[in-house]
């Protein structure tokens, strides 16, 4: 190891909460906690269902636009 060092970083172990202590990091949080954060992602998930679909629509009207702008380009002209 002529030029490299290798450090080794020492974690302490983790100590168990007090008995004062409100916080309990072996306790799993209830299925109420599970249904509101699952609620809120499912109606964010519905709103952005919502919000492509109307992206898409405004696609379509500017893919429609721009070929019936194309065409009014491509007519030939008949004037010769």
């Amino acid at each position: 190891m002529d030029k490299l060092e290798h450090h080794i970083m020492i974690v302490p172990k983790r100590r168990p909460p007090k008995s004062g202590d409100d916080s309990n990091p072996g306790k799993f949080p209830s299925a109420r906690y599970f249904q509101i954060h699952f609620q809120h992602i499912e109606a964010q998930l519905e709103q952005t269902n919502r919000s492509l679909e109307a992206l898409q629509q405004q696609i379509a009207i500017l893919q429609s636009r721009l070929a019936q702008a194309g065409s009014e380009f491509e007519q030939p002209n008949t004037e010769q």
